[in-house]
């Protein structure tokens, strides 16, 4: 393999970026390729990062969400119920002296 393939009408010819318009990003900031990766990563050499591509002037990339959209609304939901749970009971507590 020549490090080439034929991407001329497709999708992921559009995805292409060429490599002199390109910005890598790490933890909200960008890298820069004079500087050495250690000095915005650190010195550990266990470290994994994940660097995200960006057309040249388009600034930092978007966070992604740390839960997924379907698993907030299931937390959410216990957490209401935990909430009115807790409000008969605390009711509950307030009445308990009349018996």
């Amino acid at each position: 393999l020549a490090d080439k393939e034929e991407l001329a009408g497709t999708q992921a010819a559009l995805e292409v970026i060429p490599p002199g318009d390109v910005q890598l990003w790490w933890a909200g900031k960008e890298l820069f390729p004079e500087k050495a990766l250690g000095d915005d990563v650190g010195r550990n050499e266990k470290t994994k990062i994940g660097v995200k591509m960006q057309k040249r002037g388009q600034g930092a990339p978007s966070r992604e969400p740390v839960v997924d959209p379907e698993a907030q609304k299931q937390m959410m939901a216990y957490a209401y119920r935990k909430q009115e749970e807790w409000k008969k009971l605390e009711a509950a507590e307030d009445d308990a002296y009349l018996n």
